[in-house]
């Protein structure tokens, strides 16, 4: 089957969602993470809570990076 015409399940989204963070989607899983965030009102939400997930982590990475003080 074609990588471009095949539909994701919600699990293999949340694995794009998330892997996303670590490394860049290739075309073909983007288009597919979003025909399926187009029809799926749960991995829409999940989506969105993983990004605000990792924005907190990020502020918090970023505070506990700095120069340590005694």
């Amino acid at each position: 089957m074609n990588d471009e015409v095949k539909k994701l399940t919600c699990r293999e989204t949340t694995y794009l969602v998330c892997g996303a963070r670590d490394e860049a989607l290739t075309p073909a899983q983007h288009s597919q993470l979003a025909r399926h965030l187009q029809g799926c009102d749960a991995c829409r939400v999940a989506s969105r809570q993983f990004a605000d997930l990792f924005a907190q982590l990020d502020v918090l990475f970023a505070a506990g990076a700095g120069p340590k003080t005694k």
